[in-house]
């Protein structure tokens, strides 16, 4: 959702920017209100354009990467790892390459094994 908001934010004040290079003067009627920029029109106008172009830039860039839901594998020895947590992406005890898994990862310890096969 913020990133919406900051590309229209983004869009408006780059749209604003260049409406005052190109028309420096405004009159408001409804408000009364006569807005003169002749003299600072083009750094003003450049500047809110910059901020504008700051906005859509915030919108559009790649997320950082979310190591917390990531989880690594053994494949050897079936440990489970945080992404956070391996540097290397090795593993420690086999110094083999881990897999990547995303999303939770259930451990079932023997007894749980145990119970499945008797039936309960």
């Amino acid at each position: 959702m913020n990133r919406i908001l900051y590309l229209l934010l983004g869009i408006v004040l780059a749209v604003f920017g260049y409406e005052i290079i190109v028309q420096p003067r405004w009159y408001s009627s409804k408000y009364d209100y006569y807005f003169d920029f002749t003299g600072i029109h083009i750094p003003f106008g450049s500047a809110i354009i910059v901020i504008g172009i700051i906005f859509i830039w915030l919108a559009l860039r790649k997320k950082a990467k979310d190591y917390e839901d990531k989880v690594l594998v053994c494949p050897k020895c079936k440990e489970a790892f945080n992404k956070k947590d391996v540097p290397g992406e090795r593993c420690a005890r086999c110094n083999v390459n881990l897999e990547e898994i995303e999303g939770r990862v259930l451990r079932q310890t023997s007894g749980i094994e145990d119970g499945a096969e008797s039936g309960l």
